[in-house]
């Protein structure tokens, strides 16, 4: 657990972070875990306990302040928890994946003003980070090395490129679900997000701060999801390399969108990334 200034616990007076359980949670602690249960005789349909943890990281105690508002030591202790909360379920029971997310704004599905994220501890891997592991995977298999890091190589220096900050880097999407959307990746290969030192988080939340802070600069801080991709808690994951993604929520998909997974953006990526550039 992330703890206020000197050292005292962030449920005590003066607090700089809590963790606190969901009030609504999406997921049930006291479900049984197992597999998906057939829902009629021919077992096309299935459902499943939702067994988990669904807990808020609260930022700070001012109401008013959006992560990219505070300091280098506030983006450092909620990184800090984001791994601390991993650590903490990746080894329960029944739990396979951690997902931690960040809604920032109207518009991005947050349900509360005051700045949060939320971790949520599940009995499945989600779809889209199978298909992550299994590109991976394949590419590792035909032509060796880590997709991601030749991607990390290609974009190093390219007109997508937005900062390198220490041993971090961050890049507009080359086929954004949303324009701006930016993706920000330890250059060094890593699995998993909740293996990071001190000194690597401290690099990302100087990295992080300076993104959302040219995101706030340059767009009037726009409502956006911040999302970690991290390896499943257990089983072998070498080829696959963790990171954060930045969805803006600028604009809506439609029925084209919605019907065929292809994004109409009205902003090309290399136009995005140089934008951002011009406030960092």
């Amino acid at each position: 657990m992330a703890r206020g200034p000197q050292g005292r616990p962030p449920d005590g007076p003066g607090w700089s972070l809590r963790v606190v359980p969901n009030l609504y949670p999406a997921l049930d602690r006291g479900a049984a875990a197992g597999p998906p249960e057939p829902l009629d005789k021919h077992g096309l349909l299935k459902s499943g306990p939702a067994m988990g943890f669904h807990e808020v990281i609260i930022h700070s105690p001012d109401h008013h302040a959006g992560l990219a508002e505070l300091d280098e030591e506030g983006v450092g202790l909620v990184l800090d928890a984001y791994r601390d909360r991993i650590l903490a379920h990746r080894g329960t029971p029944g739990v396979r994946y951690v997902q931690v997310i960040l809604n920032h704004g109207e518009g991005s599905g947050a349900s509360l003003a005051h700045s949060h994220s939320q971790v949520f501890a599940i009995p499945f891997v989600p779809s889209r980070l199978e298909a992550e592991l299994r590109r991976a995977k394949e590419w590792e298999s035909r032509r060796g090395g880590c997709l991601f890091c030749r991607l990390l190589s290609e974009e190093s220096g390219g007109a997508r490129m937005v900062l390198v900050e220490g041993g971090f880097a961050a890049f507009c999407a080359f086929a954004p679900r949303y324009p701006f959307e930016t993706w920000l990746f330890p250059r060094a290969h890593s699995p998993r997000f909740e293996e990071c030192g001190e000194e690597e988080l401290g690099e990302l939340g100087r990295a992080l701060k300076r993104l959302l802070g040219a995101l706030r600069s340059g767009l009037g801080d726009p409502p956006y999801n911040l999302l970690l991709h991290t390896a499943p808690c257990r089983g072998e994951a070498r080829h696959y390399h963790w990171h954060l993604e930045l969805l803006p929520r600028l604009s809506e998909w439609g029925g084209f969108e919605l019907s065929t997974d292809v994004v109409i953006c009205t902003v090309a990526p290399e136009d995005a990334a140089s934008l951002l550039r011009s406030h960092l």
